[in-house]
């Protein structure tokens, strides 16, 4: 699959404004924000990997996809805007419920 993804309009109403990207522009007009500053409402990152196969010293290089999500100004649909894929760390995570607590 090619990355990016860009989803220009809305799939419910066909507009192309959206709420944080105006108010982001609008501010980078202003110099509040850099002018290519990319946000959203909603921004997830998904690491794709088996937890079984991470390493347990070392962290292992896996394929995260981002995916960053507005809201049409017309018809107030969230719905996504982009999704990227890039390469992170996984690690192993540690849990806490497993420690006894400190007074």
């Amino acid at each position: 699959m090619e990355y990016p993804k860009k989803f220009d309009v809305c799939p419910n109403c066909g507009s192309m404004v959206r709420i944080i990207e105006a108010e982001t522009r609008e501010a980078a007009s202003k110099g509040k924000v850099g002018v290519d500053m990319k946000t959203g409402c909603i921004m997830t990152q998904t690491p794709i990997f088996d937890p079984t196969k991470v390493a347990v010293i070392a962290p292992k290089k896996v394929h995260i996809i981002m995916a960053r999500y507005d809201v049409c100004a017309d018809c107030g649909t969230l719905y996504c805007v982009e999704v990227q894929r890039d390469e992170g760390t996984a690690t192993p995570h540690v849990r806490r419920d497993n420690f006894e607590q400190r007074p």
